[in-house]
């Protein structure tokens, strides 16, 4: 894990030393971007792929800048989704992070919104989508009090900048740029202001030029191809803290560089989760997750998803959801993630799930992360349950079956002798 560690302090470090030279950008008020419209930045695989985005997720960035009385108000429908949460994190100048402000989280999750008066939450209790709801971002947010998280950190002042990241995975329909986007109000010194929606719910095209010129496409030239006669490719959980991750998730990493003719063999046990697309209440008996998956990124310098295109220019992502993984009669997947030439084979055998290597930079170095969302109370082999800095041995202690097992083998041991053979 030293390569994916030193990129992602790499990563963070630029990450800051953007978001310093964005604070100059040329027609944006207060110098910083985003903050005089609703949502700028849909983060998507297809339009803006940092920091390995989920491929069945979309996510809303909303900044702001933090004053001393300063309150943010969203109000909005509950969408038709399998998961939605809101976040807040410091601003890169802070790390990034989420937090806990006066003993209360800097997230809230779909189950937890309470609705508005003559509304139903169907995440909570069952219903239709489309009910009501207000949550507040303020600093004087206190244990008990109702859709309510903090605006800030306590490292955070006055003139910093503060994210707000509104999630959606798996919509119905399947196209989350559909979902209705709550409402932004800004309060600050009694005075408030609803924010116009931007003019493109945007990526790359909505932030200044120099955080553009550092997301634009391709690859960064210090990453290298490297050949190693034998790989480690176990899993571990590092620390995403300064990647604006998901507290609701906990995530396990393995780094390998595919070599000619190579394919890597994943498998372990899947926990149950809750199937479909709409909203259903949570917690459920017998149910361990939400929300899992399986996604195949690269180290480059956007820490990217695998997007490849078939030959009519379709995506092909390098993610799978639980819905879409094959289980076998023990409840157990086995990924093979490979070359998209085996694509054919390997989806049509009984038992395994494809998820593909760059098409463009086949011999770079990939990575494989594993995703379980919003654990039931109760489930202690969750990824949530290992420390982070945990190594192979004692993820694999705590998660017993539901550690993720790899190896790696050549495409005709694969073929000739079964997933097995490349895990041994």
């Amino acid at each position: 894990m030293t390569y994916v560690r030193t990129v992602l302090a790499a990563t963070t470090s630029l990450a800051l030393a953007t978001g310093g030279a964005a604070a100059g950008a040329a027609g944006v008020p207060d110098g910083r971007w985003g903050v005089d419209c609703a949502w700028p930045v849909m983060s998507t695989p297809e339009q803006f792929n940092v920091f390995w985005p989920d491929t069945n997720a979309t996510y809303w960035v909303q900044p702001y800048i933090i004053g001393d009385d300063t309150t943010v108000t969203l109000r909005g429908t509950y969408p038709d989704v399998r998961y939605a949460s809101f976040v807040v994190y410091d601003g890169f100048e802070n790390g990034g992070g989420s937090f806990q402000a006066n003993g209360v989280d800097s997230w809230i999750t779909d189950y937890e919104i309470v609705a508005d008066e003559g509304s139903v939450n169907p995440f909570a209790t069952a219903g239709e989508p489309g009910g009501h709801f207000t949550v507040t971002l303020s600093d004087d947010a206190r244990p008990g009090d109702r859709n309510t998280i903090p605006l800030s950190s306590d490292e955070a002042e006055a003139g910093d900048t503060g994210l707000l990241i509104y999630r959606v995975y798996v919509p119905d329909g399947g196209d989350a740029s559909q979902v209705p986007l709550p409402s932004v109000t800004i309060t600050d010194a009694g005075s408030s202001t609803t924010l116009p929606g931007c003019t493109a719910r945007g990526g790359v095209q909505d932030l200044p030029a120099e955080v553009q010129q550092y997301l634009s496409p391709g690859d960064d030239p210090a990453v290298r191809s490297r050949e190693r006669a034998a790989q480690d490719v176990s899993f571990e959980r590092i620390d995403y803290s300064s990647l604006l991750p998901n507290p609701d998730s906990g995530y396990l990493i393995s780094e390998w560089t595919p070599k000619r003719d190579e394919v890597m063999v994943v498998r372990g046990k899947a926990p149950s989760h809750i199937a479909g697309r709409s909203p259903a209440p949570w917690p459920r008996d017998g149910i361990d997750v939400r929300y899992w998956s399986m996604c195949s990124g690269l180290t480059d310098f956007k820490l990217s998803t695998v997007v490849n295109e078939d030959a009519d220019g379709n995506a092909l992502y390098g993610c799978a959801y639980d819905d879409e993984t094959a289980l076998d009669a023990d409840g157990f997947y086995t990924y093979v993630i490979g070359p998209e030439s085996t694509r054919p084979q390997i989806s049509g055998t009984d038992g395994l799930t494809f998820l593909p290597t760059s098409q463009r930079t086949p011999r770079t170095e990939h990575v494989l992360i594993i995703r379980n969302m919003v654990p039931v109370d109760g489930f202690a082999e969750s990824i949530l349950q290992v420390p982070y800095g945990s190594g192979a041995a004692a993820a694999a202690d705590i998660m017993g079956d539901y550690y993720p097992v790899s190896g790696v083998c050549s495409i005709s041991t694969l073929t000739g002798n079964g997933a097995e053979a490349c895990l041994s």
